[in-house]
């Protein structure tokens, strides 16, 4: 649609660097990799790890975005990735929009997507998030191929007992 998009991306196990690039993305690749997971020990000593590795990657983030000039959206997807390294960005990013489906960290966005559907979102990042933060908060701001839309309108409608179920989130 006429604007450039750049990801930026560790190349750690499953990265999708070539994928992206193979549709015409650029991609700027961060040196850095995830620790191993240690099966030993319990997740919150491998989830500060991993906290650690993105902290320790944030020169390099911003040096790379630097790189790119006046950038106009800073869209961030990554459970690593919180206030400290978002408020860092604001030099280079005049808006920055931050998908999360945790409400358990604060953060520097000027929108905070989270499409699931929870009690007491509007409250909880009430405390986690600017007054002036856009919140796109429960299903109505669910994301969705546009192949979902054109099943829908074609699909009939459903009638008898539901007996299964199958949802799938992708990643």
């Amino acid at each position: 649609h006429g604007h450039d998009v750049v990801f930026l991306c560790r190349q750690s196990a499953g990265h999708l660097c070539e994928y992206l690039e193979g549709r015409g993305f650029l991609v700027r690749r961060l040196a850095g990799h995830l620790p191993q997971e240690n099966p030993g020990a319990d997740s919150a000593s491998n989830i500060l790890s991993r906290a650690s590795l993105a902290d320790a990657e944030l020169d390099e983030s911003l040096s790379l975005v630097k790189a790119l000039g006046s950038v106009d959206w800073l869209v961030i997807d990554h459970y690593d990735i919180g206030l400290k390294w978002e408020s860092a960005m604001r030099e280079q990013c005049r808006r920055i929009l931050v998908f999360d489906d945790e409400a358990n960290e604060d953060h520097d966005c000027d929108i905070l997507l989270n499409p699931a559907h929870c009690p007491g979102m509007e409250e909880k990042y009430s405390r986690l998030v600017a007054a002036t933060t856009k919140k796109l908060l429960g299903v109505d701001f669910l994301l969705l191929s546009n192949q979902v839309q054109e099943v829908r309108d074609v699909v009939q409608a459903r009638s008898g007992v539901v007996k299964k179920i199958l949802v799938f989130y992708g990643m």
